[in-house]
């Protein structure tokens, strides 16, 4: 079952370094949604609001997961899908031209498949 939590509007973009509240609250998502998926044991991470090596880590891990470039960077988009699953990410389609169709095209030729990534979600 996944587990949702609430997320406000706008929390800051975390890197590998960042400390404080937001990376307590990055680090208890991320360890909620690991349990989700099966692998608290060899991804958990301790909550102790610094952003290090082991947080990185799991952040990647959950960015591969659902598709997202794979940076270590919580960005909103990532903070949407550790907050909430993959009903957190946005339905795409053909016509949308958004940084989310960016990400999927930079994810589609990270896996060798030739793609333009416009931003643009046309037919290819």
């Amino acid at each position: 079952m996944l587990t949702t939590m609430a997320i406000p509007p706008t929390l800051p973009t975390l890197t590998n370094r960042s400390k404080g509240p937001s990376v307590r609250y990055l680090q208890r998502l991320t360890n909620l949604r690991i349990k989700d998926l099966g692998m608290i044991s060899m991804i958990s991470v301790l909550v102790d609001g610094v952003f290090g090596p082991k947080t990185t880590m799991a952040v990647k891990y959950l960015q591969c997961v659902c598709g997202l470039p794979v940076d270590g960077k919580v960005t909103q988009i990532t903070w949407l899908f550790i907050a909430s699953g993959p009903s957190g990410l946005p339905m795409l389609s053909i016509g949308d031209n958004s940084t989310h169709v960016l990400a999927v095209q930079q994810t589609i030729l990270n896996a060798g498949i030739s793609v333009l990534p416009d931003g643009c979600f046309g037919e290819l």
